[in-house]
C-alpha cells in the first residue's frame, strides 16, 4: 500500500464492475458505484460547508450501509461512527444539533 494516502486513491484500484462491498441478502456495491457515492457525498458535504477538519457523526447499525457511509464520509471529512446500542441517542442527538456546523434536522 505504499504511496496510497487517501481513501479515493485506495478505492481507485478496483475495476468498476468488481464487488467492493457485499453482505448477505443485499445487492453488491461495485467499486464504480462506491466511487460515485464517495464523490457525491464529498460534494454534498462541501456544499454544506463541511470539509476535511469537520467531524460528521454516523449513527447506523453495523452493516453495509454503515460501511459505505463511513468510507464515503471519511473520504471528505472526519467520520465519527457512534454505536447506537451504547449511547443515549436523545442526549447525543441534542448535543449534535447544538454543536453541528450546519443544521441537522430532527
Amino acid at each position: 500500500m505504499s504511496g496510497i494516502s487517501t481513501l479515493a486513491e485506495l478505492f481507485s484500484n478496483g475495476a468498476d464492475s468488481a464487488v467492493a462491498l457485499s453482505a448477505p441478502a443485499r445487492t453488491d456495491l461495485s467499486f464504480g458505484n462506491l466511487r460515485a457515492l464517495m464523490s457525491r457525498t464529498v460534494a454534498r458535504l462541501n456544499e454544506l460547508g463541511i470539509g476535511r477538519n469537520d467531524r460528521v457523526a454516523i449513527v447506523l447499525p453495523n452493516g453495509p450501509d454503515m460501511a459505505s457511509s463511513f468510507i464515503s464520509i471519511a473520504s471528505g471529512a472526519t467520520a465519527a461512527p457512534l454505536n447506537r446500542l451504547v449511547i443515549d441517542l436523545t442526549a447525543t442527538s441534542a448535543q449534535l444539533r447544538r454543536d453541528a456546523p450546519v443544521p441537522i434536522p430532527p
